[in-house]
Parts: C-alpha cells; sequence; structure tokens
C-alpha cells in the first residue's frame, strides 16, 4: 500500500483544512523545493523518489521490495532497474534541510487547521520533550553520534537525540533539533524557539524553565508552564494568591548560564506556583510543584492550569507512536544523514496520519484525543485499497473518515500498565566483543 500515492488520489475530496495540511506536500512544493531534482528529469526525481522514500519508512520494506511495488504502482517505468544502487544514490542527493523542511510545512499546516474552540483560551500549546533513536553500528553513525560511553566497545549502538516539539492541539510534529549524547537538551529546547510564535505556550517537564529560558521566552511573547524540579519555592517568599497558589518574585540567579550574559536579564521576574496532589486511590499521593508565567487567575483558572500539565504526557504518546507503532525506534540507514532524513520522512508520514485523524475529529465532533493513531493507520491500509484501487476514491474516503470516527478509544483516567514484557525472546547470548572479534573467536572455535 502507496501511502503517499492514495493520498494524493483523495485530497481533493477532503475537506477545506485537511486539504490545506495536504497541499504543503504536493507535487508543486516538492519539486519547487528540490530544484536540483527537476532540472534533470531522472526516473528517481523528487516526487517519485519522496513517494518511495515514504513507503519504505512507513512500511518498513527494504529497497529492493520498494522498487518492485514502485514499478506496479506506476510511480516508476516498467523499465527500471530493479537494482538498488540508482534509488540509494538519488536518496543521498536529497538536501538534508529541504527534507526536513517538507516535514515542518505539514506540522504548521496541520497546526493552523486546529479550530479555535480547542485551543487553551486562546493559545497555542507547545509541548517539548527529547527522545532517542537507535542507529546502526556503522562506523559514521559511531562517530557522530557515539553510543553511551558507559556501555563497553561494540556491545551498544550509536544514539540519536532528538528534541521535538509538538503542537499539543493537533499532535502534530513542528520541529526537531537532533544532538548527540545526553545533557543537551537546553540548548536543543532553545535552538527549537525558532519554532515558536507570539501567543504560544510552552510546555515541559522538570528539566526545562530555566530563568534565562523564559526570560527569552517572554521577550518573543511566550508563556511557559512548567514542572519545578531543582527549583525549590519557599513558602516564606510566596505571596498567596488562592488556595495552593502563590505568586513568587524570582531573582536572577548570579550563573543563568554560559549562552547568556547576567546583564541582558532582568533582576527578578513574577511567576505563578501551584501546588497538587495527583496519585490513584488506595495509593500513596504525590505533590507536585508547577510553575508558569500565566499569573492572570481569572483567565488561567488553577485546574485549567493543572488539566493542561496533566496533558503533557501527550507528546509521550506520540513518542511511542512514531517509535513503536510506526517501526521508527531503530532506523536503519547506514551514514548519519541519511538516518536524519529517514526519521524527517517518518515524521512526515506521521503528521498525515494526523491529518486524517483531525479531518475525522471536526466532522463528526469527537475530540482528536479518543481516536487511535494505530487504528487510523490500520483503517488506511485496509479501506483505500479496497476503493481507491477500484477507482473510487471518493467512496473510499468517506468510508475511511466514518470509520475512523466510529472507532472512539475509551475514556480511562488514570489508567497504567506495568513497563514489562512477558513473551521471551530466543536465547542467544549478549555480544561482549566488535562484531569482528566475535566473527575470529567464532571462526578459530570451527577450526578447533
Amino acid at each position: 500500500m502507496i501511502f503517499y500515492n492514495k493520498m494524493n488520489q483523495i485530497t481533493k475530496y477532503m475537506t477545506e483544512k485537511v486539504r490545506e495540511v495536504l497541499s504543503s506536500v504536493d507535487s508543486e512544493v516538492i519539486d519547487s523545493l528540490f530544484t536540483t531534482e527537476k532540472t534533470r528529469r531522472r526516473k528517481y526525481h523528487a516526487e517519485p523518489l519522496l513517494r518511495l522514500f515514504m513507503m519504505q519508512v512507513a512500511m518498513g520494506e527494504p529497497c529492493r521490495h520498494v522498487i518492485f511495488k514502485g514499478k506496479s504502482e506506476g510511480i516508476l517505468p516498467p523499465d527500471t532497474s530493479i537494482k538498488t544502487s540508482a534509488y540509494c544514490n538519488a536518496r543521498n542527493r536529497l538536501e538534508e534541510e529541504k527534507v526536513k523542511e517538507l516535514f515542518k510545512s505539514s506540522g504548521r499546516a496541520l497546526q493552523q487547521a486546529v479550530e479555535e474552540q480547542w485551543l487553551f483560551p486562546g493559545h497555542h500549546v507547545k509541548v517539548v520533550d527529547q527522545t532517542h533513536f537507535d542507529l546502526p553500528d556503522t562506523p559514521a553513525n559511531q562517530t557522530e553520534y557515539p553510543q553511551p560511553s558507559s556501555q563497553k566497545e561494540g556491545c551498544g549502538y550509536p544514539k540519536m537525540h532528538v528534541s521535538i516539539l509538538m503542537d499539543l492541539e493537533s499532535g502534530a510534529i513542528i520541529d526537531t533539533e537532533e544532538v548527540a549524547g545526553t545533557g543537551y537538551e537546553h540548548p536543543a529546547f532553545r535552538n527549537l524557539f525558532r519554532s515558536l510564535a507570539g501567543g504560544d505556550i510552552v510546555l515541559g517537564d522538570a528539566l526545562y524553565g530555566s530563568y534565562a529560558e523564559i526570560v527569552k521566552l517572554q521577550e518573543m511573547g511566550v508563556d511557559g508552564l512548567f514542572r519545578a524540579g531543582t527549583k525549590k519555592f519557599k513558602r516564606e517568599e510566596l505571596v498567596p494568591v488562592g488556595d495552593s497558589e502563590w505568586l513568587h518574585v524570582w531573582h536572577c540567579p548570579v550563573s543563568p548560564g554560559k549562552w547568556v550574559s547576567r546583564d541582558e536579564l532582568p533582576e527578578t521576574i513574577v511567576v505563578r506556583v501551584i501546588r497538587f496532589t495527583t496519585g490513584r486511590n488506595g495509593s500513596r499521593k504525590k505533590e507536585v510543584t508547577i510553575y508558569t508565567t500565566l499569573i492572570d487567575t481569572v483567565k488561567y483558572p488553577k485546574e485549567k492550569l493543572i488539566n493542561l500539565y496533566y496533558r503533557r504526557w501527550d507528546i509521550e504518546l506520540a513518542f511511542n507512536n512514531i517509535k513503536t507503532t510506526m517501526g521508527l525506534r531503530t532506523l536503519r540507514c547506514k551514514s548519519p544523514s541519511a538516518c536524519r532524513k529517514e526519521l524527517w520522512i517518518g515524521l512526515l508520514v506521521y503528521n498525515l496520519i494526523r491529518s486524517l485523524m483531525l479531518d475525522a475529529s471536526i466532522r463528526y465532533k469527537i475530540s482528536i484525543l479518543r481516536l487511535s493513531f494505530a487504528g487510523t493507520m490500520q483503517k488506511f491500509n485496509g479501506i483505500s485499497q479496497r476503493y481507491c484501487l477500484l477507482g473510487d476514491p471518493l467512496s473510499a474516503f468517506e468510508m475511511l473518515i466514518r470509520n475512523i470516527a466510529d472507532d472512539v478509544v475509551p475514556d480511562r483516567p488514570g489508567r497504567f500498565e506495568p513497563r514489562k514484557v512477558k513473551r521471551r525472546d530466543n536465547r542467544y547470548s549478549y555480544m561482549m566483543n566488535t562484531r569482528k572479534v566475535e566473527r575470529n573467536l567464532l571462526k578459530n572455535s570451527c577450526s578447533t
């Protein structure tokens, strides 16, 4: 099933909001971005190349199978060679920044398609967090994204750490910043400021929201809501403004960070501090402290801010959809540049799936939080195969949206599951040396 090809077939039947999302990745936009691929009409010029790349990432197909499917679906000429070198070379010619811009444009379009009543009192909320992806163990990947130093050489895999900015209302991925190693979340977060606009709210966990970061966000007209981590708000320094909520005058630290001069920052800022308890009935309760620059207690009641912080978990669910449902936990390309492009193409596919969920939500007046990402992928594959191939894309799309809307996920607040697996893998020993050393050991053992 070719995701991008079928999406093009049904684009003209979609609602105006979803058409806006898909128009951000139509053939004209692709050709305008990848001008170098347009000057010479190769078999693998920009549009068919990106279709095949999206199909490969979405389905986890090897290059050889992708070429076969491209020929059978009419994306490639029938006389195209099944050798993979031309396809791989064409992927390598794609410019990184233009691939990234393609995925970011889909995220921006999806964000703009969100209806006004979904917004948090007129604000777009952007969630930030970092995750990582495993890369193939090649010398190039190990050099740019080395494995953790705690692991023995030859036992681990290169890890690409990715800070992600997600639009909370639509679930669209807006921007990413890729870094090597841990401890770089703050610099990566600051690079993501480029995708924030005045009136936005940034939602983050306890690692974010330093004094200098909040000041820089406020200069952009952006507010923040963060969980208190190492920052301790002493009760004697708090001014009560309600039940379990206070105003706090935060003084500029002596060392606000190497990336900013203390002279650039004001001496104090005012933040609103809220404390609440969380936990299931019958278990130990936990006290949580959050702070925000939204200090208007009338426009932003405490209960709304607490509920908004609970929704920070949505980005963890998005990570699960990307890494588990779409199978992108481990990238497959052999070079760092190709791995980044594979990731961005995967996020483009993710945003297009979210566009289907958005349309079902708007049409049938259902919260997008109650729709299943995995279910949407499954229904798209089944229904569009059945109807689009029969030449009736309108019926395919109407049935697809109706089935997505009918499959409402039950509301299960406070649900939790153990982070354990029951099924055992094959009982092979773990590799404790480099592959070359293990191969030599095996060879010597066989010869004796």
